[in-house]
């Protein structure tokens, strides 16, 4: 799920991207499986996903499993609304 499509430009890496948007290290790369590299190709279409800004002031840790049932989701429903994540903790 992507808040927003974003298009590289020349020289860019998800780092710059993610600095670009506030987010963590590793969530461009995360969303989009095919930034493997330093650079990646001008133009590409890059998802931003919805992500733990750097400005959070505080973090609340969480699984999939128990966002699912506290929202009465069927389960899985976070993760394939999110596929960026790692479940284990949020």
């Amino acid at each position: 799920m992507c808040n927003e499509g974003y298009y590289s430009l020349a020289g860019e890496n998800g780092e710059m991207i993610e600095d670009e948007y506030n987010l963590h290290a590793n969530v461009i790369k995360s969303a989009n499986g095919f930034v493997t590299c330093d650079n990646i190709s001008m133009e590409a279409p890059i998802c931003v996903p919805p992500g733990l800004s750097k400005g959070c002031k505080s973090v609340h840790f969480d699984t999939c499993e128990t966002l699912d049932a506290t929202y009465d989701l069927a389960p899985g429903t976070v993760l394939r609304a999110n596929r960026y994540l790692t479940c284990s903790t949020i």
